[in-house]
């Protein structure tokens, strides 16, 4: 058997040369000999995934006690490069809300504040980036429109958010197209995904014809219906004990898959939690009776299928996953710290990436630092345990690919 040792040594020959030599040794003696005109060495933030990219979106407090937002690809820095040529000098920093790949090119959503110089409130405009590159960027004609998410179909981009009547008292949820006219409706959009240029989303709206006469019940509920290939359904039988919340929603081979949670009553009256699942034909609820409280939140799919599911054990503080339904792996905060309850569903994530679950999320201490205040970190987790802590700082969102 022939043994190969490769040695790397750095060598300064003189000032003006820093020419670096490899040597290659051979049962002792060098055999070849190379060098090298240079070495760039790169600061890297962040976790190594071999073999595939990876988008991380966040931010952190920098050493002057200022806020940075952040954008780390394949563990460089990038985010000071996504700037918006026609919006040169912002007076609000942009947030970076969601990434994703369409199989050819890399797309990132950001929004910023602006003022509404009519009304003297608050709006935000809107920019895409592709391959680190300014898309566009537009300020939709909306009352206080927000972004929570965006989906890329065909080379379209859709941009989806909630937004308000004039007077700021309702919330509706709308999207848009490119930069074309937003489409509003009545009801907050609480999942969105596009197919084939087929628009699917799913709102909760409030009725009251399932009134439950117990005094343990509910009297308004909110049911979830799914707007999809020109249809509007109601997609679960309701029980009038029990609401149900939506969290998110991805279509898959034409099939619309929706996650949340389910709260209610009982029959002896005690209060119970679930996660609310459908896969495009049933509607269901599923629990573990290690968590009573377990919150449906995220839901993903692998290139085989199987579907994964990021819950929120309130009880226990954890997050948790499921694969097809079985309990994979609890994540827990690091020691002296509990795990964030974010409602917010941007502000954590889910990633597979062949057999590996990457799971995004926020962790806060338990006690209070000198200045009476909690510390907050942002922790990524890798098959339930911790890999990556980003001390002072979130990791909102994880895109691998």
């Amino acid at each position: 058997m022939l043994l190969y040792v490769l040695c790397i040594t750095l060598s300064i020959v003189a000032q003006s040369d820093l020419s670096q030599q490899v040597k290659i040794y051979h049962n002792g003696k060098v055999t070849n000999q190379l060098t090298i005109d240079s070495i760039t060495v790169e600061e890297t933030s962040g976790p190594v995934i071999p073999g595939k990219n990876w988008v991380i979106l966040g931010g952190y407090t920098d050493e002057n006690n200022n806020y940075q937002r952040s954008v780390i690809y394949n563990g460089v820095e990038i985010a000071p490069k996504l700037n918006a040529p026609d919006d040169p000098n912002p007076e609000y920093p942009y947030n970076y809300q969601a990434a994703l790949y369409d199989g050819t090119d890399l797309y990132i959503l950001g929004y910023r504040l602006v003022k509404d110089a009519i009304s003297g409130g608050v709006n935000y405009r809107f920019a895409v980036w592709k391959n680190h590159e300014y898309l566009y960027g537009l300020v939709p004609n909306l009352t206080g429109p927000y972004p929570t998410g965006f989906d890329v179909d065909n080379g379209n981009v859709y941009i989806y958010g909630i937004c308000y009547d004039s007077n700021y008292e309702y919330e509706k949820g709308f999207y848009i197209k490119n930069q074309g006219t937003p489409v509003v409706k009545s009801d907050k959009i609480r999942g969105f995904d596009v197919y084939n240029d087929e628009v699917a989303y799913v709102t909760e709206f409030y009725t009251n014809l399932h009134y439950h006469s117990s005094n343990k019940a509910w009297e308004w509920v909110p049911v979830w219906q799914l707007f999809y290939k020109g249809n509007s359904d109601i997609i679960q039988s309701v029980d009038r004990s029990k609401r149900h919340w939506v969290q998110d929603m991805k279509i898959r081979n034409g099939i619309p898959y929706i996650v949340g949670y389910t709260d209610g009553y009982d029959d002896n009256g005690n209060m119970v939690y679930s996660v609310a699942y459908y896969n495009g034909t049933t509607f269901s609820n599923i629990s573990h009776e290690q968590y009573k409280r377990l919150e449906g939140r995220l839901i993903t799919h692998d290139e085989q299928g199987n579907v994964y599911l990021l819950c929120y054990a309130e009880n226990e503080g954890v997050y948790v996953v499921l694969k097809n339904g079985t309990f994979m792996y609890e994540m827990a905060a690091s020691e002296g710290f509990d795990v964030l309850r974010i409602v917010d569903r941007s502000a954590h994530s889910i990633a597979v990436n062949g057999t590996d679950v990457y799971v995004s999320g926020r962790e806060i201490s338990k006690e209070k630092d000198s200045n009476g205040d909690h510390i907050y970190n942002g922790i990524l987790w890798k098959n339930g345990e911790i890999i990556w802590r980003r001390e002072n700082g979130k990791i909102d969102n994880i895109y691998i690919y």
